[in-house]
């Protein structure tokens, strides 16, 4: 009887020695998927892309990078909420400080400013760490376009065309619930442009 018994015992481990290996290659091989719930008690389930596969979701980040920074009125930006969730620091305070340059001439002359981009290029992929030893995986990006701006001058009204270029690094969103759930903020952002 304990012959048999121990042969028992033997023959189930040996079988799951060899059904082990194949349960976790078929694990190992299942995408992952992440699960957030916000603070309106909205539930997400969505499967994980790697930070460098995630193109599609770059280069929409990436419009809506440009829109919030360079959409403009004589008031200050069109979209100041999407701008404060989509840029973190340092890429606001130098957001703030490039928009502060001009927010005279555009109250003075009644500007509005429009942006359409030409072009996103994905530069590279890289890790970075801040000032609190946090690691993040951070892409950089760049952009081409053109701005449009109308306005007003006494009561002459004016059009002018600008080209700009528009580097931004993106790092994952630290905090998901307060920056909107976006997968993305910008680090980094480097402007420049030029009248066409």
């Amino acid at each position: 009887i304990a012959a048999r018994f121990w042969m028992s015992v033997s023959l189930i481990l040996a079988a799951w020695g060899f059904v082990s290996p194949l349960c976790l290659t078929s694990i190992l091989k299942e995408q992952e998927k992440v699960v957030i719930l916000d603070a309106g008690g909205t539930l997400i389930y969505s499967a994980i892309l790697g930070f460098e596969e995630a193109g599609q979701l770059h280069a929409y980040h990436v419009r809506l990078a440009a829109l919030a920074f360079l959409q403009r009125n004589p008031g200050g930006l069109d979209l100041p909420e999407l701008f404060e969730r989509l840029f973190v620091e340092p890429a606001r305070t130098e957001g703030h400080r490039l928009l502060a340059l001009d927010a005279q001439e555009f109250s003075e002359k009644q500007i509005h400013q429009k942006c359409e981009l030409t072009s996103i290029d994905i530069m590279e992929s890289r890790r970075i760490k801040d000032g609190s030893g946090q690691s993040y995986e951070a892409i950089s990006v760049k952009s081409n376009g053109n701005l449009v701006r109308t306005g007003s001058l006494g009561e002459m009204e004016f059009r002018e065309a600008v080209g700009f270029e528009l580097i931004l690094e993106f790092i994952r969103n630290p905090d998901l619930l307060r920056n909107g759930l976006l997968p993305l903020v910008v680090y980094q952002l480097h402007y420049s442009e030029k009248l066409l």
